[in-house]
This record gives structure tokens, sequence and C-alpha cells, in this order.
């Protein structure tokens, strides 16, 4: 694939297609690029060959040369898709079109000129450092534009290597490691964080190979699991930021350069700006839209700034410049007009030691429009204890950041790049969440259920159901609260609720409560008079 890439882009534009797309899928992509000619490997009979054929168009058989050089190919067919011989292209010319990612809505069409290819391909080389003693290792899907770019346009330029896997296979990339011997990688959080669940198989096979970095693209990875990753691998972890239209952005720099986690770094052969909803420029430490101007790029006028391209990513700069992500336009979080970041959450999830991986989305919400909630995979052999996990978040986070509902999920539902598709863990949670709930068990369970009910208008509520999730907000949370304390003659703190928002979780609460009360008052009235009154003016000395 990637021989017939760079076959390819050199006199016409290249369409990588996706394997395992389907007819449907084709037919779409096909009418959107204008595709007039298709490669396949021979004896190809999957749904690219027949969208092809139905359409009339040529196909071209490709036999690989397996004792020859690498990406050897030899074309069983011809096909003439030009009058005359094919002129060289110019550098606004398209070379290349991909497809987004695609998690937040429908994928789109990118086009890439060969100037923006070039320049993109540059700026990784001279980012990064690379020479001609570098290799990297591909495990990316060849139809995007980490592959096509980052591991087979810059390490060629920079005169290095280039070893390609059939995918990311867990069974064996310890193995390639040991046999390529990479002096870089560039992945995704979710494969560094494979690494770290097999981290003794890690120290086995590669205990003495050492890269010279490792590259995190496509999503931000959390602070926590970067430091996991320094310590196994002793290389440094360089953050950047980069997307289809253009790659790199911003990037942190190489040691001895200082790193910050949790940011993307600077600029990175681009202009850079933030605006906001209405194109006005916004000041350092504050949140916009993330704004670029880069060769071959196409942009269109933002207010009295002139050309931009708006990039639908959500960041702001720290004191020293450099860029923090917050989220994607339409990944951040809509709480009743307070806009939440999914990576905030995110973050201060991982830092608790049973969370292997966290997702914060957008979840429905009838008076609020939206409300946080969150997926999370726990790590192997830890127990995650919903309400335990709210507790240690109030700690860290605005009680309205604090996700009303939190799932304990076996593995993040992942796009072709290894980005969690949060719009399918939405889902998933609206369903979950409509399951027919358990009835309330117990004499406390059943008088909060009924104070649940009645502040929320409805005829029954169930035992293990979020009181926000089922539609409740802070006004309604705050006449529980004082309804709780009436009905069951205790004290309760403000934000308890969101730290308990089941029925099941407040009855355990209350009933704790209840009985500490009760055992503390059998043992006041075993005290002397004196011990009373020393007790008491203790504590008045505390509330003072």
């Amino acid at each position: 694939m990637a021989a017939a890439y760079l076959a390819v882009v050199t006199h016409a534009c290249c369409v990588p297609l996706n394997p395992a797309a389907q007819d449907a899928e084709l037919q779409r992509w096909f009418d959107a690029t204008g595709v007039t000619c298709l490669l396949v490997e021979q004896g190809d009979t999957g749904a690219a060959s027949r969208v092809a054929r139905a359409r009339g168009l040529p196909i071209v058989d490709i036999t690989l040369d397996h004792h020859g050089c690498a990406g050897r190919l030899h074309p069983s067919t011809t096909c003439a898709v030009t009058d005359g011989q094919a002129a060289e292209p110019l550098p606004s010319d398209v070379g290349l079109i991909i497809q987004t990612s695609g998690t937040t809505g429908q994928p789109k069409v990118v086009e890439l000129t060969h100037e923006a290819l070039v320049a993109s391909a540059l700026s990784m080389v001279d980012t990064y450092q690379l020479t001609a003693k570098d290799c990297t290792i591909n495990v990316r899907p060849m139809y995007h534009v980490a592959s096509l770019i980052v591991n087979t346009l810059a390490p060629l330029a920079s005169g290095g290597r280039v070893a390609y896997a059939p995918g990311f296979d867990g069974d064996s990339l310890f193995d390639w490691f040991a046999e390529f011997k990479p002096t870089w990688f560039s992945g995704v959080t979710t494969m560094y964080q494979w690494w770290l669940a097999h981290e003794q198989d890690y120290r086995r096979k590669l205990g003495d190979h050492r890269f010279r970095f490792l590259r995190a693209g496509s999503a931000a990875m959390p602070p926590a699991i970067m430091r996991r990753v320094e310590e196994l691998t002793g290389a440094p972890v360089i953050e950047g930021y980069g997307m289809s239209e253009r790659t790199p952005i911003a990037v942190n720099p190489l040691p001895p350069g200082r790193r910050k986690p949790g940011t993307v770094g600077r600029p990175c052969g681009v202009e850079l700006a933030l605006f906001d909803a209405q194109g006005r420029a916004v000041p350092a430490g504050e949140t916009g839209e993330i704004a670029i101007r880069a060769p071959g790029v196409r942009c269109e006028p933002v207010g009295e700034h002139g050309a931009w391209f708006r990039t639908g990513d959500c960041g702001r700069f720290d004191e020293d410049g450099y860029l923090l992500i917050t989220g994607r336009l339409k990944e951040m979080i809509n709480r009743g007009g307070q806009k939440i970041a999914p990576r905030e959450v995110e973050d201060q999830l991982l830092e608790h030691a049973a969370v292997a991986q966290a997702a914060a989305f957008g979840m429905a919400h009838p008076s609020l429009g939206e409300d946080v909630a969150a997926a999370v995979v726990a790590r192997d052999g830890a127990a995650i204890d919903a309400a335990e996990l709210r507790r240690f978040l109030l700690q860290r986070l605005a009680p309205y950041k604090v996700p009303a509902v939190i799932v304990q999920v076996d593995a993040m539902p992942l796009g072709p790049t290894g980005k969690v598709q949060r719009r399918i863990l939405a889902t998933r949670c609206a369903i979950s969440a409509s399951v027919e709930a358990d009835p309330p068990a117990g004499a406390t369970e059943r008088r909060i259920a009924a104070i649940f009910a009645d502040v929320l208008g409805r005829a029954s509520v169930g035992r293990k159901e979020s009181f926000f999730a089922l539609g409740g907000d802070s006004i309604g949370g705050a006449r529980v609260i004082s309804r709780i304390v009436q009905a069951f003659g205790i004290e309760l703190q403000a934000n308890t609720l969101f730290a308990r928002p089941s029925v099941a979780e407040l009855a355990v609460h209350i009933d704790a409560w209840v009985r500490q009360s009760e055992d503390l008052s059998r043992e006041i009235d075993e005290l002397t008079d004196d011990e009373v009154a020393a007790l008491l003016e203790r504590e008045d000395a505390r509330l003072t």
C-alpha cells in the first residue's frame, strides 16, 4: 500500500480506501472524490472491486514481489486514465484525498495539495530531527494521514527506514520491535495503555532497547499515562497535535527542551490563533476555537483577521505559549450553559488507581440540555465503585463537572485511528438508562425513592437510577437534600447528592450516618457531666 501510494501520488491524485468499507460507503466515497480507476491486489473480490465493476471503472490488478525489494509491485493489467503522458504535478494540484476519522459526525472529504504534503513532511523531519539513522514501525491504517505523512513521507524524506506491519497486533508488536529496533514510534493513547497492561512482556523482550522518542497523537494523552509510559520505556513521550488537513500543528520539544504534559506544545510550522464563535480573537488564558494558516491549507475569512482554517478543536494557551487542547467543539458538554471539556474529567478519572481508561461525554438531559457521563475500564484486578469514584472526583472537580452516570465497560469503542467513539458510548448509556430498574429494597430506600419521585414528578424510581440521569438538576437536588434532612433528622452536605446520586448509594450513606449518630448518643450517655462539657468545648473551638 505504501509503494502504491507513493507511485500514484507522484503523477495523479491518490484516494486510499478503507479495506473494511462496504458497498454503500464506497459508493458515496467514489461519488465524493471522482475516482476514475481502482488499484487492487490481484484476485481481490471485495466491495471496492464490486463497486468499481458496477460503475464501469477500469481495475488494475497488482501482484507483489515477495522475493524482491520491499514494496516492489507489478501491475498485471494496464489502464490509461490520462490523455498522453502524465505531466509533473504543480504544487497547487491535489495529490491526496482522505477522509477524516468522523468521531463526532459523518466523515468529510479532505483534499491535500502537493504543497501541503511536502510542507507537512518536511515539518515532521525538522521537528523530530529525523535522520537516515532513524527507523520506525507503522501499525496505523494505511488510509489515514498518520500513516501516509507521519510514517511514510516524513521518514523517507529524511532517508530513514520504515517497517510496515499489518496493523496493531498485540501478539507480535514487541517481537517486531526486537527485530527492527525502531528509534521512534508514533501511536495513540490506547496503544500505549496496551503496553502498560503488558509491561512484563515488554521488559522481558525489550529490556535493553531504547527509543529516541515516542510520539503521541490523534487524541490527548493524560499525564498519568504519560508518566507510566516514560517510566516503562525510558523514552520521552512527545505529545503533539495535528489533523487530516495539516500535521503537525503543534508539538512539544524534544529533550533538552521543556515538555509540558497535558499540552501539545507550541505551534510548529504554522500560524495559530484562537477565536470565539463570533470570530473575535481570544486573549491568552481563555478558551477558543483553534485556527491555523499553513502552506497548502485552504482558509476562509474570519472576521477582520484575514483568512484562516478553523479546526473545530478548542484550546487555550498557557503562560509559556504552550497549547492545551480542551476538546472538539462538538464534544464539549454544555450542562445548563456551563461548558465542560471531556478531557478535564478524563484526566482526573485516570488519576484513580483502579481506572485504566476513561472517556467523558455528554448525556441528554431534559432540563439542562446535557449532563456529564463517563465510561471507565478497570485496571487488571481492580474493582470499580462508582460512588467511590464520584467522591474522589469531588475532591478535584467542581460538583457540576462530576459525571452523573459512571458506567464500567470492558473496552472502549474505537474508530479506525484509535480515537474513542464518544457517540457510541452516549448511545449505550442511554440504552442502559432506559432499562427497567430494580425497585427499592428496604425502608430507607423506599423513603428516598418516594422523595426522588415526588421531586422529579415520576411515578416511581429504581434503586440504581441516578437522580441527575432521570432529569434532576441542582435546584431539584437541593429540594431532595432538604426533604431527606427533615425526613431522617440528619445533616447532609449540599454536594452529597453529586457523590451518591442513586437511591441505593444514598441509602447506604444515610444508614451509616444514623448508626454513627446512635453510637455517639450512647457514648455521650455514658460520659460524666464534666466530660460532656469538655467535649462541647472542643467542638465549639473546632467550629470557630
